[in-house]
């Protein structure tokens, strides 16, 4: 999958989706964005995550999204991506989930 982002001034593209790369010219080279990471195993998401929920400085600056906000944004990507949505019955939006479900 590729995400790309584009203004006036220069274009981006996530490809992996760990992997930024930028150009400034439409034609010219896509050129690697160097990225400071704790650690290559873990994906940037799930420790930005983690921060947010320990830390209320890095919090404030990357709130927590509930599931019930988040659903939205999954379908949208499961269409962007094509993935089979998962079945409304099968998404859990309390805190009183069952076991084995999403």
């Amino acid at each position: 999958m590729v995400l790309r982002a584009s203004h006036r001034k220069a274009a981006y593209r996530l490809c992996p989706l760990e992997q930024l790369s930028r150009r400034q010219d439409p034609l010219g080279e896509w050129n690697p964005v160097p990225l400071s990471v704790f650690d290559s195993a873990i994906k940037p998401g799930v420790l930005e995550e983690l921060a947010a929920f320990l830390n209320s400085t890095i919090h404030s600056y990357i709130p927590l999204v509930s599931l019930k906000e988040t659903i939205p944004y999954i379908r949208l990507m499961e269409d962007y991506c094509g993935y089979d949505p998962i079945p409304e019955s099968r998404l859990v939006t309390s805190q009183e989930g069952k076991k084995g479900q999403r």
